[in-house]
């Protein structure tokens, strides 16, 4: 529900974007290029909510943006946050795993953390963020072998978890 005197700060992935979305009642909303500029859009809200856009909890674009930053499959459809790791991320890589990576972007990261910086260096267009995938901590240390791990193998996936 809109309510008046309302301000959000949203942010984006693109370097140095960002823009205030300010409610001048529960009928109108406004929204700034920058906190101190003059608003460039007014618009009617009644009966309608403000949000940033939809959010793809289970995307599976981690590589295709990479090829294309522009997402614009999702982007037409209003998603803006795009959330990775439903099974497996990537980041957390072992030797073996960096072995697999495509040899395009081979050696340009090895944590979650990295990955995602790396993705706002390259200016994907939507927001992005990263579950860990449980698949991603089990071939971390075991690989593609199908076994129960031993104790020590499952403290270290514990620990890789957080």
């Amino acid at each position: 529900m809109v309510s008046a005197a309302m301000s959000y700060r949203a942010y984006s992935s693109c370097a140095g974007s960002s823009a205030e979305v300010r409610l001048a009642s529960a009928l109108q909303f406004f929204v700034c290029k920058s906190v101190s500029s003059q608003p460039y859009s007014i618009s009617a809200a009644s009966g309608l909510a403000v949000a940033p856009g939809f959010v793809n909890m289970l995307s599976w674009a981690n590589e295709s943006l990479l090829i294309d930053g522009r997402s614009q499959g999702d982007i037409r459809q209003g998603v803006t946050l795009e959330v990775f790791g439903e099974s497996r991320s990537d980041g957390l890589l072992s030797e073996a795993m960096q072995a697999e990576i495509d040899p395009r972007w081979a050696g340009e990261w090895t944590t979650l953390g990295e990955y995602l910086e790396f993705m706002v260096e390259k200016g994907v267009l939507p927001n992005v963020a990263s579950f860990v995938g449980a698949t991603t901590v089990r071939m971390h240390e075991l690989g593609y072998e199908d076994r129960a791990p031993s104790d020590d193998e499952l403290r270290r996936m514990r620990a890789l978890g957080g």
